[in-house]
């Protein structure tokens, strides 16, 4: 998050995520928080916005951002701010894994359910 970006975070106000996701970390980075109210989620409908409102940071669980890539983008202009660390890994939940002796692999496979994993 960057006190000159705007982030963007997709969550239901029902998880602790809602509040650290949206508000507090961004309040911390002094950066601006995205707002956008849907009933149901559709990734054509969120996908523009990015760059219509020049979203620099993003976060969403999994499934959505499965569903997000998904979509033709060809045609949106996607800016980053180039600090981040991926997508759909909890770090918290991958050190968890990592306690319980799971291996890097196994704990990408865990996350990336039914991706193929390569490791050079």
């Amino acid at each position: 998050v960057d006190p000159d970006g705007l982030h963007f975070t997709i969550s239901d106000t029902g998880w602790a995520k809602a509040l650290w996701g949206k508000l507090y970390g961004q309040w911390l980075c002094e950066g601006a928080v995205f707002v956008y109210d849907f009933d149901r989620f559709n990734a054509g409908n969120i996908l523009p916005m990015f760059e219509k409102y020049n979203v620099t940071t993003f976060c969403a669980p999994p499934t959505m951002l499965r569903l997000m890539v998904k979509e033709d983008i060809s045609k949106i202009v996607i800016h980053g701010a180039g600090l981040g660390h991926g997508s759909g890994m909890s770090q918290n939940g991958a050190k968890c894994l990592a306690n319980k002796g799971f291996t890097a692999e196994e704990i990408l496979a865990y996350y990336y359910d039914g991706e193929i994993i390569i490791v050079k």
